[in-house]
């Protein structure tokens, strides 16, 4: 089916050998975004030599999707510019807006005030990566599973071209009595992913109530080496079919660690992975150990939240090279494509664009010269990154209005994209795409579902059909 002419003045380009879509966009001074959306591009990594595509003479005006009958089409007012990101997975509020509108002004939450980013990264102007020597960069995909589903969920991973999948779990499921660890529902996962081919990636966290004196929302446990003495018996459990471990999740976040003995602080968190390293490799000596992928966020009030690349740096300086495998880090790319770097403000993007950890590319590079900085380099694990979108008339929650942005082709171009970025760089193993298929186990949890591949088994997303043809095209 040919495309529709786009309005206003355009040059046809043939592509040649070597382009990519933001090169092609660099070259003609127009955004990324506009590229995908006059020529309905869902996949950035199949241009072909000798294909024609249209370049519009300026940026498109930004069009959004229509609501379904009976939701309102716009609300009054422009959304407060956020300079922090929400926490994934907690929204600070359940106000929700139609897709396609822009927020009123609402008071911001503790958790999205405006913060100073303590290292400076917000500034524009990026410096130089450094590079390692290339090495191999695989793909894996978040997956949330059940027994009765894993072998399905497992194919479609291999069609995917996953080489690695990422369960999650909290050890206060897997011993909620002290001494009785619960396999299982995780062996049933593991070994259906096993069986093809497929490597796993734990990421666990969330000490049960028996280790803590403070009950409120997540945290580690009073005493560490109750969490090493439960590692160690754990990976000798899944020696060879757990392959690595991303010990905690966006432990810079106070509700993910949430103490009364170690306060919210990377020397904490260091004291904490410093006590599980030795363990796990006690356990399997071949399995990984990747420190727990940061929260992207500016916000630095020591209570709430710290600066992810802040705390990064205090974890290099404790001798995180000592004591992890890998660097985790969560880029998530929020309404800016991935060839945007800060603090860019794309056609079309209304918020989240005030500071560095709304952008994907600026992220990849801040953590990549925070790696190189120690000796040996630690390689860069993407343990969750992606684009979200909203479904056409969906409601969407405040703080998550960026993903009203963003169209599923979109979704699809920038994820192609972003892997490409990764492998390029050189210092990145891993790159864990969230997600397959959160909404199906995640109900309550709206960001996982705009994040989601497959919204619903029927309907997947454009992003589907791009994994696919990128994996039939590297094999």
């Amino acid at each position: 089916m040919p495309l529709p002419t786009p309005v206003g003045e355009y040059t046809v380009y043939t592509v040649r050998s070597g382009d990519t879509l933001s090169v092609i966009a660099m070259r003609y001074g127009i955004s990324m975004r506009t590229l995908i959306r006059a020529n309905r591009i869902a996949n950035a990594n199949l241009l072909q030599i000798g294909q024609q595509i249209y370049i519009p003479a300026e940026d498109l005006p930004f069009v959004t999707v229509t609501p379904s009958p009976g939701l309102a089409a716009t609300v009054e007012g422009a959304s407060p510019e956020p300079t922090s990101s929400p926490e994934p997975g907690a929204p600070a509020t359940d106000e929700v807006v139609t897709e396609g509108a822009t927020t009123s002004t609402a008071e911001q939450t503790p958790e999205s005030q405006a913060l100073p980013n303590s290292t400076g990264a917000e500034t524009p102007t990026q410096s130089p990566t450094p590079t390692l020597p290339p090495q191999p960069m695989e793909l894996g995909i978040a997956l949330y599973t059940s027994p009765q589903s894993v072998e399905v969920d497992s194919a479609v991973l291999t069609a995917l071209g996953a080489q690695w999948a990422k369960l999650t779990a909290d050890w206060s499921d897997l011993e909620a009595v002290p001494g009785v660890i619960d396999y299982s529902q995780l062996d049933a996962a593991v070994d259906a992913l096993n069986a093809r081919g497929i490597q796993v990636l734990l990421t666990i966290s969330g000490a049960p109530d028996w280790t803590r004196s403070a009950h409120d929302e997540s945290g580690p446990p009073d005493d560490f080496s109750l969490f090493a003495e439960f590692l160690t018996e754990f990976a000798s459990h899944y020696v060879d079919r757990i392959q690595a471990y991303e010990i905690w999740d966006e432990p810079n976040l106070r509700r993910e660690w949430n103490s009364a003995v170690h306060p919210l602080s990377a020397a904490s968190y260091a004291e904490l992975l410093r006590a599980a390293y030795p363990a796990i490799k006690a356990g399997d000596s071949t399995a990984l150990v990747i420190s727990g992928g940061l929260a992207p966020t500016g916000m630095d009030d020591g209570f709430n939240a710290i600066n992810d690349r802040r705390f990064l740096t205090e974890l290099l300086q404790a001798g995180l090279n000592t004591f992890a495998d890998g660097i985790g880090l969560h880029p998530y790319g929020f309404g800016n494509p991935p060839d945007v770097a800060c603090c860019e403000v794309p056609e079309g993007v209304e918020s989240h664009t005030g500071d560095v950890s709304f952008y994907f590319q600026s992220m990849l590079d801040a953590y990549a010269q925070a790696a190189m900085m120690v000796s040996p380099a630690l390689p860069l694990w993407i343990t969750s990154f992606g684009w979200g979108v909203a479904e056409p008339g969906q409601e969407v929650l405040r703080n998550f209005i960026y993903v009203t942005y963003n169209t599923p082709e979109e979704q699809a171009a920038f994820t192609t994209a972003a892997l490409d970025m990764g492998k390029d760089l050189g210092i990145v193993r891993v790159m864990i795409l969230s997600n397959l298929n959160g909404c199906a186990f995640q109900t309550d949890n709206a960001e996982v579902c705009y994040l989601s591949i497959n919204p619903t088994a029927e309907t997947p997303r454009p992003l589907f059909e791009a994994l696919r043809e990128r994996a039939r095209a590297q094999q």
